[in-house]
């Protein structure tokens, strides 16, 4: 998302030839759900279950900025290529969403693992 937006290139765009960047980018993050929540074809035993029996807080808040993030991109309503210039308030939305529970990941929900999962 970043470098076509940034460089203002729709030739940098991830899907240009399909023109399905959007759709892309959003399946990644449902992608990010369904590891963290064991869902894709079947429902497992996720990790989720584990943060919420032992930090109901901080699953709430991921699977919050999970489905923030997720719902964000139903306001780049305009193929990706030219929403970079047409779009730019909710591409730089969603990218905040993107951004937050890239934080929260990375440090919250690693904690919680350092702290809680041993080998």
């Amino acid at each position: 998302m970043e470098d076509p937006f940034v460089a203002q290139d729709s030739l940098l765009e991830e899907s240009q030839f399909a023109h399905n960047s959007t759709t892309d980018f959003t399946n990644n993050i449902r992608g990010v759900k369904n590891a963290y929540m064991c869902t894709y074809i079947n429902d497992g035993t996720g990790l989720n279950e584990l943060v919420a029996t032992l930090n109901l807080s901080l699953d709430n808040t991921i699977r919050a900025e999970i489905d923030a993030a997720i719902n964000s991109f139903s306001a780049i309503d305009q193929n990706y290529g030219i929403a970079i210039y047409n779009q730019p308030v909710q591409i730089l939305n969603t990218q905040s969403k993107i951004n937050a529970l890239k934080e929260t990941l990375e440090t919250d929900l690693m904690d919680f693992i350092i702290a809680n999962i041993k080998d």
